[in-house]
């Protein structure tokens, strides 16, 4: 199987519609089955994770549900992001969200992975990507007066970046990935690996979210 990424960067910020080439996973609205999510020809249904049971369950029509677990340990919790994109060989591809996050003195982050799940017509079901989804970022930057003063009061460097998954039917079995992502960050002129108070000192025109294309 081969999967063919494509990169692409974007100014502007991604949008939350359907991923291109997914389609909707919806309530199938059964008392009985009340957690599971199908396409609307039913074709397929998936059950997403809960707290007591973390594994994502996938009908395929075979003997038994097919499932995934996610790794253990790795400080993610995931969660199903309610879409399919069923393929022309017969499997699909599932999209699933990882969050993370980390706090420390005088900031923290936030982020977000997009998971790629192939189902295969017979079922077995594994993880073939991982890109960022959106992420936050807040690292503290005044130390004193003189540094407030310095950063005309802005005392927290901020990053953000967001990107967008979907795919392009290009007629294959197994269809190309593409990935938007935009970041941008705040004050203006800050970069992760820069020390922020070695710039000069800040203008109050400074204190905007500049774009930064090269992240």
């Amino acid at each position: 199987m081969m999967i063919l990424l494509a990169l692409a960067l974007a100014v502007s910020q991604p949008t939350a519609d359907l991923p291109q080439g997914f389609v909707a996973l919806e309530s199938a609205a059964s008392a009985d089955d009340a957690e599971r999510l199908c396409t609307a020809d039913r074709r397929w249904c998936v059950v997403p994770p809960e707290p007591q049971d973390p594994n994502i369950y996938v009908d395929t029509g075979t003997s038994g549900p097919a499932y995934w677990s996610p790794p253990e340990g790795d400080g993610s919790t995931y969660d199903l992001i309610p879409v399919i994109a069923p393929l022309r060989a017969g499997g699909a591809l599932l999209l699933m969200e990882a969050r993370r996050s980390a706090s420390y003195s005088g900031g923290g982050g936030a982020f977000k992975d997009w998971v790629v799940l192939h189902v295969a017509p017979a079922g077995e079901v594994t993880r073939v990507l991982t890109a960022p989804k959106n992420g936050a970022l807040t690292i503290r930057a005044c130390f004193s007066e003189e540094d407030a003063a310095k950063r005309a009061g802005a005392c927290h460097d901020e990053y953000e970046m967001a990107g967008a998954i979907g795919l392009d039917d290009d007629g294959s079995a197994m269809p190309p990935i593409r990935l938007s992502a935009q970041a941008r960050s705040f004050p203006r002129g800050v970069r992760r690996d820069t020390d922020s108070l070695s710039l000069p000192p800040l203008k109050a025109a400074d204190l905007v979210w500049t774009a930064d294309p090269g992240c």
